[in-house]
């Protein structure tokens, strides 16, 4: 060869280096590419010495934000700062030891996390493209690629969709960095347990040890009684042991959407509805707070009800992804009847698409969707404010339960019924509403709590119906940033229709009035919006045993022959059947329900019930809750339908035909929730005669 080639080759070769070093300024200068002597390193080579070595946590940050390094940030935020294409990493050092965090820098693929799976699209044209799924509509399928770019397809270009086993982080980063800046970077991950808008390197304080009167739990039991699955403390606080004690109260809100496929039943009636298009998006909406030692999550889903497996099955992967306990959770449908069914392992299943294919498609994909928008309040946690007020619409609601002239009680009797006398019972007019916005005021969250059905779209068009329009309004009022939370207060024999107005009260225009009279009441609660002080947070739960309604063979016999003939049954017979056939499932075994309290010092305090709660049931809780503010939230943590009070039982009709527990099961709901409300507002008050 030429010596003038070789010189030139050689020339070319120093310039090219020369721009490598000049690109790789600083973190990767010292690497092995620019070392005088080649040091061959393996992947055990890293994780040894890292396993050795603490590392230096604040060079690690600069490593971990160095654009010209292995650029960290560019995928993964911390407190704020960095991308979004990966997990966000503020807290991952209580999440993960050390030996994993080594691993998941090292081997990324080996376990992708739930939620950061790619997926390969590829398109009729011959196209390829990668990415997390971001969004789907009917028409349009929403990737976030590895350079953070939002891509675009449209689902009649897409021939064919799978996800890939291979992370979206790239194999071999650790190459890029000498031994001691992979322990830096590890050391910086590993520090990652403070509070997320705190500064980055500041030194977490110990969590706190139970107090005194907290139970002690042995095996996952408490005094010889089993746990509910999914928490961690009945009657006693769900400790979060991922984050340290902090001073200061944040907040975090987020929403997911929730579509499912065209063609997936749509849940409410006692036919199967296969949707056909979308309306308005349903939501999986998210609210995270943190006191500083315990964090709780309030979520609220477009949905008609949520099995009880369903909320188990979140809660897990909850508590996998961010280090909330189960048991502090708290996830309810808003029973809006323009959502997908979803399989709740009950004779209805096969009558509404519950047990089909795109129905239990759906169902397995749920959690999951779920548990996102969770991830994503956790991630957005703020500083934060809380405040509430009490407002009143009394225009909206009617008890759908009336007095007929014959002496019996009649169900939806109809608009301008000469027979109808008066409604049996009452409704509650309360809007509870609870704001929070950041310590520089920007609105972050509204918590809304009415008690009406939502069943005003109809038709086989997914929608939102009323609390979908409520949210729009206020996001008109407060800015596109805000969310709303809606939670059906308990509205079991309450709906929207008004039988001395004539008018028709079904559709989407119905929907959107509805929803602007509630925004109306919302709007003129925030004038008397008062704060919270104390915002130390609280949660207990308890399991309670709920007896089945008495069935005889008969009924069995006659609910087999009607499953023969449904095409030609009534609506009462279908209902009866139906009930019938859950209860004689059940083989004897009572309902296990779980009850929930989450308290906010003294002020606020939220209860979730299991199923649709007659509205006398709600209000006697209120009527005796010490709380400033009470929140009824049902259908929540799961569901067994009606739940009536226990006069109701002896008039009958719809609700009670289909009441799958027995005479007297709301009282001991009442009862269980009341308990635990009387228990968490007395340690509030000892906290605060404590420190004063």
């Amino acid at each position: 060869m030429p010596q003038g080639r070789d010189a030139g080759a050689g020339g070319r070769a120093s310039k090219a280096l020369g721009e490598l070093r000049r690109i790789y300024k600083g973190t990767a200068e010292s690497g092995p590419l620019f070392a005088g002597t080649t040091q061959t390193l393996e992947l055990g080579d890293y994780e040894k010495y890292a396993l050795e070595h603490a590392g230096d946590p604040p060079r690690g940050q600069r490593i971990f934000f160095d654009d010209g390094g292995v650029a960290c940030a560019k995928c993964h935020a911390i407190a704020g700062r960095g991308g979004a294409v990966g997990p966000d990493l503020t807290l991952i050092g209580g999440q993960f030891p050390r030996r994993d965090l080594i691993e998941h820098v090292l081997n990324p693929s080996k376990v992708v996390r739930e939620g950061y799976r790619q997926f390969v699209v590829e398109t009729r044209e011959g196209e390829t493209f990668s990415g997390l799924v971001k969004g789907e509509t009917a028409e349009t399928l929403t990737l976030l690629d590895s350079e953070g770019r939002l891509q675009s397809i449209p689902k009649n270009r897409v021939a064919a969709r799978a996800p890939s086993n291979l992370s979206l982080m790239p194999e071999g980063l650790a190459f890029g960095l000498t031994l001691e800046q992979f322990a830096d970077l590890i050391g910086y991950l590993e520090s990652r347990r403070a509070d997320p808008r705190a500064p980055a390197l500041e030194t977490p304080p110990a969590p706190p040890a139970p107090p005194a009167e907290s139970v002690a739990l042995v095996d996952g039991r408490e005094q010889g009684r089993e746990l509910p699955e999914g928490a961690t403390g009945v009657r006693g606080l769900a400790r979060d042991s991922a984050e340290p004690q902090r001073a200061e109260f944040q907040v975090g809100a987020a929403a997911t959407v929730i579509n499912p496929p065209l063609g997936t039943p749509l849940a409410g009636y006692y036919s199967e509805r296969g949707s056909e298009a979308v309306l308005d998006d349903i939501h999986a909406k998210a609210a995270v707070m943190s006191d500083g030692k315990t964090r709780v999550a309030l979520v609220v889903c477009d949905l008609l009800t949520l099995p009880r497996r369903t909320v188990l099955e979140t809660r897990k992967l909850i508590e996998q992804q961010t280090g909330i306990p189960g048991g502090n959770v708290m996830i309810s449908a808003t029973h809006q009847h323009t959502g997908p069914v979803v399989a709740r392992e009950s004779s209805r299943d096969d009558l509404d698409g519950g047990s089909g294919e795109l129905g239990r498609a759906y169902s397995t994909e749920l959690p999951e969707l779920i548990a996102r928008s969770v991830a994503d309040a956790a991630a957005r946690l703020t500083p934060g404010r809380v405040w509430f007020a009490r407002g009143s619409e009394q225009r909206l609601a009617f008890n759908r339960r009336y007095w007929m002239k014959d002496g019996t009680v009649g169900w939806n009797p109809g608009k301008s019924n000469p027979d109808t006398l008066r409604p049996v019972g009452p409704t509650d007019p309360e809007v509870g509403v609870i704001y929070f916005d950041s310590t520089n005021a920007t609105p972050l969250l509204t918590y809304v709590n009415f008690a009406m059905h939502p069943d005003t779209t109809g038709g086989k068009r997914i929608s939102a119906d009323y609390p979908g329009a409520l949210s729009r309004a206020l996001a008109g009022y407060q800015g596109p940033d805000m969310v709303t939370l809606f939670a059906n207060g308990a509205c079991g024999n309450l709906n929207h229709l008004n039988v001395n107005w004539s008018a028709r009260q079904q559709g989407t225009n119905e929907a959107n009035r509805l929803g602007a009279i509630l925004a109306g009441s919302v709007f003129k609660a925030y004038m008397d919006l008062k704060p919270v002080s104390d915002t130390t947070l609280r949660v207990r739960s308890e399991l309670v045993a709920l007896p089945l309604p008495r069935i005889t063979d008969d009924d069995v016999a006659e609910a087999k022959a009607v499953l023969k003939r449904m095409k030609t049954a009534n609506f009462m017979e279908l209902v009866k059947t139906f009930k019938v056939l859950d209860v004689a499932g059940r083989a004897g075994k009572p309902w296990e329900v779980e009850v929930q309290v989450v308290a906010l010092g003294k002020d606020l305090a939220w209860v979730s019930l299991p199923g649709e709660i007659f509205v006398e049931l709600g209000l006697n809780i209120k009527a005796v809750s010490p709380f400033a503010q009470t929140q009824i939230a049902e259908l929540a943590n799961g569901s067994i339908g009606y739940i009536p009070n226990r006069s109701a039982y002896a008039e009958g009709n719809y609700e009670v035909v289909s009441a799958r527990c027995a005479e007297g099961s709301g009282e001991m709901l009442v009862a269980a929730a009341v308990r635990m409300l009387e228990e968490l507002h007395g340690e509030a008050e000892h906290e605060r005669s404590r420190k004063q």
